[in-house]
């Protein structure tokens, strides 16, 4: 124990002990993630059977999403990048059907690429109502311009920012590779669901999922 001289009135000098200053141990807080509405907190989780249909416009899931849940009410969130990352696997998904394309599914493409379509006519030749049937579903599109879509839309992948681009360029390389012959065969009645699943997300660097899941999800809630 240190020492201190202390002078008192009678001006002799005695010592006496200083005294500890107590510091004041402040405890980290323990994270907590954003606030839902109810009041509950959100926590990251690994959705199942999320309903994607009203991001896609069309019946959709994904299955083993990195997201977040409400641990009150169970509302259910996604981070704006897994929505895009998403949103590039359903148009791949597309791309690689094995019949003739639908309706809903040439207009998605359409829209994927972000253009009209008198823009997509006129990179393909042919007039605008020629698109247009097709996405209303008046007319069947033919083989050839069936073809040239998904390779328009193979192109247009390469560029896009959705998600780490060497992992965007080997999943569009896949892709063309099974467009070596044009689909003949009409498209059945009745398509089945999209899904993206937890082996497409586990294609995405595992850094890049990490970063989803630690940071506040965005306004996409259902």
């Amino acid at each position: 124990m240190q020492l201190a001289p202390h002078r008192h009135r009678g001006g002799g000098v005695k010592t006496m002990a200083k005294k500890k200053e107590k510091r004041k141990v402040t405890k980290p807080k323990a994270s907590t993630g954003p606030k839902c509405e109810c009041g509950g907190t959100f926590k990251p989780v690994t959705l199942r059977r999320f309903d994607f249909s009203r991001y896609a416009g069309l019946p959709s899931f994904l299955d083993g999403a990195p997201g977040w849940r409400c641990g009150s009410c169970q509302r259910e969130m996604l981070h704006g990048q897994v929505v895009n990352a998403s949103l590039f696997f359903i148009a791949m998904d597309i791309v690689g059907f094995p019949h003739r394309l639908t309706a809903g599914f040439a207009r998605y493409l359409r829209r994927s690429m972000q253009i009209t379509q008198q823009e997509l006519a006129d990179r393909m030749g042919i007039a605008r109502e020629t698109v247009a049937s097709w996405e209303s579903s008046l007319k069947e599109i033919s083989p050839q311009h069936d073809l040239i879509l998904r390779v328009l839309m193979s192109n247009h992948a390469r560029s896009s920012e959705a998600i780490p681009t060497k992992v965007l360029v080997d999943i569009a390389n896949d892709v063309m590779a099974t467009l070596s012959s044009v689909r003949s065969e009409p498209a059945p009645r009745k398509t089945p669901d999209l899904l993206v699943t937890e082996s497409d997300f586990k294609k995405l660097p595992a850094a890049w999922l990490s970063k989803m899941q630690n940071t506040a999800p965005t306004v996409f809630a259902l």
